[in-house]
């Protein structure tokens, strides 16, 4: 596959993707340059880009350029779950990896991964 320059990230896996959640907030901002409707900015536009931003905040990093630097390696886990969900959960993740586990009043009670060595690519998200 071709290498091409990206402005916004620095990342071998990712040169083709298309993120769908800033591209989503720089399409609202266009029609917001298109209409000028303050409304829909401050209830609808502002609110969605803040989350959006603050889930790249959490979850990506950036190098010395800016650039986010993106580890498709990584497993979130439990990165939304409310607090007070139990749960007993299997999760099949990439490169054939199987998650086990069990979660009461927050807190992980039991945890298995298959293969173990890629409980080192897991980032444990507190509910």
């Amino acid at each position: 596959m071709e290498e091409r320059e990206d402005k916004l990230q620095d990342s071998r896996w990712h040169k083709w993707e298309w993120v769908a959640a800033p591209e989503l907030v720089h399409m609202m901002l266009d029609y917001y340059d298109f209409l000028s409707d303050s409304v829909l900015l401050q209830e609808k536009i502002v609110p969605v880009a803040n989350d959006i931003m603050k889930f790249f905040d959490n979850f990506y990093t950036t190098n010395e350029d800016g650039k986010w630097v993106m580890n498709p390696s990584k497993i979130y886990l439990l990165p939304a779950w409310p607090k007070e969900w139990d749960i007993d959960f299997k999760l099949h993740a990439p490169k054939n990896t199987v998650i086990t586990g069990k979660v009461v009043n927050g807190e992980i009670q039991s945890l298995d991964v298959n293969p173990v060595s890629r409980k080192n690519d897991m980032v444990i998200c507190t509910p």
